[in-house]
């Protein structure tokens, strides 16, 4: 389904059907104990949609009974980590069938899978927290089973249903819901043993969610990307033509779909659009500020390849500076490109491009920080390197960047 509810008629999307569809055409196998779902193992190489799919349907199976009570309370793992579930158990003698009715509060939870984009520098208020949460989720689930033999129990038919409500500034008309079910039923059973498929299987680890290493696509909007360097060319002019004095109403719309195009174009392809664009002010402006945006390694590549080969601006430069590491996407792979950019000789020469830069890094590495159990030391060398060379030289504006550089980053001064 695509659309904004209940203001949009129910479209089916075909495309979406068919990526799902095909994760289906694969072999799948998951260990299964005493109500538990241990290993899942896929074969190589399938995509994390594929696999975080199996986990969802595999969710429903985990169940944790208590011979002895039929209304409990636990800690239970699961795909959204080891949250607070409420079971209430009950019997059907006449019909030799139990109900396994279980509640899990998904906003409790210990060692939650969640992942926070663009949050690095927001705290929440522990008063606020307090008062009330502004993303509430809770899943239900109802479970059938029969008795096939003695104390063995065949789950025949398996109900789910979760629902999110988010409401992050306290809007006075509501709150966003979604909400999404599930329903598994039993048809046959078969005696016979299918024969493994020939396919070499790996392990994919439990049914705790895996996020993919891919930046996603903002929520806000979906867009095609089909051909995206020929879209980004379009979308500049469209921007750039109707927005001559005032701002067009659809600007805001646009420039994000720049930025998403952005996000999804090779260095190479930036490069290409660059030779189109560089001699048009209004142009290469509106590009720029896209590309600073969207905060990928490609976009750094070619960022720091426009400032080292001097073709941008003093204002410019530290415009784009300010941007991209501010907004870049904090990881292994954008740290070095990071560092490589505030030690570049353009920036070294500018005191104030300098200032900028040793700042923005130092928060670059702080957002990694913030997602990463330990931070390489390669990292923070840059900015101890400056706070030596500021301490030889006795100079004291380069030793207060430093500390702040070192404060920013969260370490010790």
């Amino acid at each position: 389904y695509i659309g904004v509810w209940p203001r949009d008629p129910f479209t089916r999307s075909s495309k979406i059907t068919q990526a799902v569809s095909s994760c289906f055409t694969r072999p799948f196998k998951f260990e299964y104990s005493s109500g538990r779902v241990g290993s899942i193992y896929a074969p190589e190489g399938c995509p994390d949609l594929c696999v975080n799919l199996v986990r969802g349907i595999l969710n429903s199976l985990q169940i944790t009974i208590k011979k002895s009570q039929n209304v409990y309370e636990l800690q239970e793992a699961g795909i959204g980590g080891v949250c607070h579930a409420r079971y209430v158990i009950q019997e059907d003698r006449k019909n030799s069938r139990i109900f396994v009715t279980k509640t899990v509060d998904s906003t409790n939870c210990q060692e939650k899978v969640e992942k926070s984009v663009g949050m690095a520098y927001i705290y929440p208020c522990p008063v606020d927290m307090m008062k009330r949460k502004a993303y509430q989720r809770a899943s239900g689930f109802l479970l059938q089973a029969k008795a096939v033999r003695q104390r063995a129990r065949l789950i025949t038919e398996i109900t789910s249903q979760q629902v999110r409500q988010i409401s992050p500034f306290s809007e006075p008309t509501g709150v966003a819901v979604t909400e999404a079910r599930q329903q598994l039923t039993l048809l046959e059973v078969r005696s016979e043993r299918s024969s493994a498929p020939d396919v070499p299987m790996q392990s994919y680890g439990g049914l705790r969610y895996h996020f993919p290493a891919v930046l996603p696509q903002m929520p806000l909007q979906l867009i095609r990307t089909k051909n995206p360097e020929q879209r980004i060319v379009e979308t500049l002019q469209h921007i750039v033509l109707n927005n001559q004095q005032d701002f067009h109403d659809d600007v805001p719309y646009r420039f994000l779909e720049q930025v998403q195009l952005c996000r999804i174009t090779s260095a190479e392809f930036l490069e290409s659009i660059w030779r189109q664009v560089s001699d048009k002010l209004r142009y290469r402006r509106w590009f720029l500020s896209a590309v600073s945006v969207s905060g990928t390694t490609e976009a750094l590549k070619f960022l720091k390849t426009r400032i080292r080969n001097d073709d941008l601006s003093y204002i410019q430069t530290l415009l784009t500076v300010s941007l991209t590491l501010h907004l870049m996407k904090a990881d292994e792979h954008t740290l070095p490109l990071a560092a490589d950019l505030m030690t570049s000789s353009r920036i070294q020469k500018n005191p104030m491009l300098q200032q900028v830069a040793c700042l923005g890094y130092s928060s670059v590495v702080h957002r990694y920080r913030s997602q990463t159990s330990a931070c390489p030391k390669e990292a923070l060398q840059p900015i101890h390197d400056l706070a030596d060379e500021a301490i030889s030289r006795g100079r004291e504006d380069k030793m207060k960047l430093a500390l702040k550089c070192i404060g920013n980053m969260g370490e010790p001064a």
